[in-house]
């Protein structure tokens, strides 16, 4: 029997491409959504916002043209207007093209892969969420009959997830318990802070449900004190702390940052006010702060528990990102341990302080505590990736051996120091410029040599601090940055400077591991290509991989999560 997928809206007179489907009974659920190509008089762009084409493999929204096409909606030019734009390809005067709001891509055979509804996917404190991900998530819970997930505002003005769920007849429906059992196989950003049960989702004449006509969610019982209160000043100070930021009422003594709705801005925020009253480490601190004693190190983090199969190692970006793995951990496959490794204390160092070498040795021995021997498995994302790689190099100098190296959208600018060694101020106009170079050459000759010439004049110190005032002043630094205490940024200075030191100087001496390097769409993009050669950096082998999305995508996302499993599993099958 053949199976033919056809894909077109109403407005394009039904049928605008069409898709033999060659999956077998037993297949089951594809990962992607094939729709094929376009039918004979009809046009197919996947387009930018801007309305310019993507290239191969890149997402954005799927507009249809051609003689089908509708001419609007009757009586309502508005809508016709805002849906029917000009064909900007087209060579028919008049010619328009049918925004759908459905999400696609082109691949290089020309195949188009249908990727969900623009409106079914929200940005949510920096992770990209498709909301049917999570709905059919919980259709997979024995007693939810219906349900449907939704963004919306807490009393405190932050953006929470919410679901509405119909319980089958009989059965009670727990939020709480249906929270945790969504936590097993969700990342924690994609877990609803509220379960709101419903007798019947509210529906519109057409049958489409009435989003407008769901009940407000009560956010008054969401932050219940479920655990121990803080009982010395010191804990209460930082509980007060922890409430300010995340604009939570009552903190208890064992709540989790993350569950609360931290994420990694609020994070720096935090990490930046525990700094302003208290004058020691922040692993002093921890230890300080401790009830009872714990025997793990507080720069190993446990993710995910395993003995059958080698632990894979996880590095830690920026000294606030070592959760983000907590979500990889999720789709480990059974058996594999996963430890996320922190670089918290870095916030406790001077930036001068910043070495990769040093921190390379210093992350070997809690690696080598918790596994003494090879062959190691080690991942790392945006900055992580350059001292994942130097703790490659440091183990093979110990005579160990690498299985698996990762390199999440890894992409240091070394470029400044290939030629020559560059003054302190180039270092300066490069962090600066990073990835808003356009933004950066269109501010006036005048006023970026003005810069140039002021940084110039001053101590390393106040040089610094200069730079990090105009760049905040100026939008040139991320949100995070920006957020947070002048010391931050000067840490992620001094990181960033780090790694492209040591990426350029590290040409010299490749290791052996075989590298597995993911960029996302975004970087290519942006780049023209993969930002980094990693042939060079390796005498084995190296497999380059491109995933869907920006930046946080490459460390937070579902494919990411995937195609990590399938390059261990290949690993795995390789070692036997």
């Amino acid at each position: 029997m053949r199976w033919l997928n056809a894909y077109g809206p109403t407005e394009t007179t039904i049928t605008a491409s069409l898709c033999e489907s060659h999956i077998a009974p037993g297949d089951g659920e594809p990962h992607t959504m094939p729709i094929g190509r376009p039918l004979p008089g009809r046009s197919v762009y996947v387009l930018a916002p801007d309305l310019e084409p993507l290239p191969f493999g890149h997402p954005g929204e799927l507009y249809i043209g051609g003689e089908n096409l509708a001419r609007g909606y009757l009586h309502d030019s508005a809508r016709t207007a805002g849906l029917f734009v000009p064909d900007p390809f087209g060579w028919k005067p008049g010619a328009r093209l049918y925004k759908t709001g459905d999400r696609a891509l082109a691949r290089r055979d020309g195949i188009l892969e249908f990727l969900g509804r623009s409106d079914d996917q929200i940005k949510l404190c920096g992770f990209r969420i498709e909301l049917r991900e999570i709905e059919a998530q919980l259709y997979r819970h024995p007693i939810v009959q219906a349900a449907l997930v939704s963004a919306s505002k807490d009393a405190e003005g932050r953006s929470r997830l919410i679901a509405y769920v119909i319980s089958r007849e009989s059965e009670q429906l727990n939020g709480p318990k249906i929270r945790r059992w969504l936590g097993t196989t969700l990342p924690k950003y994609m877990v609803p802070s509220l379960i709101v049960p419903l007798a019947e989702l509210p529906r519109m004449p057409s049958g489409k449900v009435d989003r407008a006509a769901l009940p407000a969610p009560d956010w008054s019982g969401s932050t219940k004190q479920t655990t121990k209160a803080p009982f010395t000043s010191l804990q209460r100070q930082l509980a007060s702390m922890w409430s300010e930021v995340l604009a939570v009422s009552r903190i208890g003594l064992h709540d989790n940052f993350f569950d609360l709705g931290g994420h990694s801005l609020l994070a720096v925020q935090l990490i930046a006010r525990i700094q302003t009253i208290v004058d020691r480490p922040l692993a002093q601190l921890a230890e300080r702060l401790e009830a009872e004693p714990q025997a793990i190190s507080l720069q190993l983090v446990p993710l995910r528990e395993g003995r059958a199969l080698p632990p894979l190692f996880c590095i830690d970006s920026d000294g606030t990102h070592v959760q983000a793995y907590r979500s990889l951990a999720l789709s480990m496959e059974e058996g594999r341990a996963l430890y996320g490794l922190s670089l918290s204390h870095l916030f406790s160092l001077h930036w001068q302080e910043v070495s990769i070498s040093k921190l390379a040795e210093q992350q070997v021995r809690l690696i080598r505590a918790r596994q003494p021997q090879g062959p190691y498995h080690i991942l790392g994302w945006s900055n992580g990736g350059v001292l994942a790689l130097a703790i490659a190099e440091e183990l093979e100098r110990a005579g160990e051996s690498v299985a698996f190296l990762g390199l999440l959208d890894t992409q240091p600018d070394q470029a400044l120091y290939v030629a020559e060694v560059p003054t302190p101020v180039d270092e300066l106009m490069t962090y600066i410029r990073r990835d808003r170079r356009e933004a950066f050459d269109a501010i006036p000759a005048h006023e970026r040599k003005a810069l140039k010439q002021r940084l110039e004049t001053l101590a390393e110190e106040e040089r610094l601090e200069a730079a990090i005032v105009w760049a905040r002043e100026r939008d040139f630094l991320s949100p995070e940055e920006s957020e947070a205490s002048i010391g931050s940024p000067k840490l992620g200075y001094a990181l960033a400077r780090e790694a492209a030191w040591y990426l350029a100087a590290t040409r010299r001496h490749p290791i052996h591991a075989p590298i597995h390097a993911w960029w996302t769409t975004g970087t290519m993009v942006r780049r023209g290509k993969g930002p980094v050669e990693w042939t060079d950096y390796t005498t084995g082998p190296v497999s380059v991989d491109i995933l869907t999305g920006d930046h946080m995508d490459a460390v937070y996302s579902i494919q990411a999560h995937q195609r990590i499993g399938e390059a261990l599993a290949a690993r795995k099958s390789a070692l036997r």
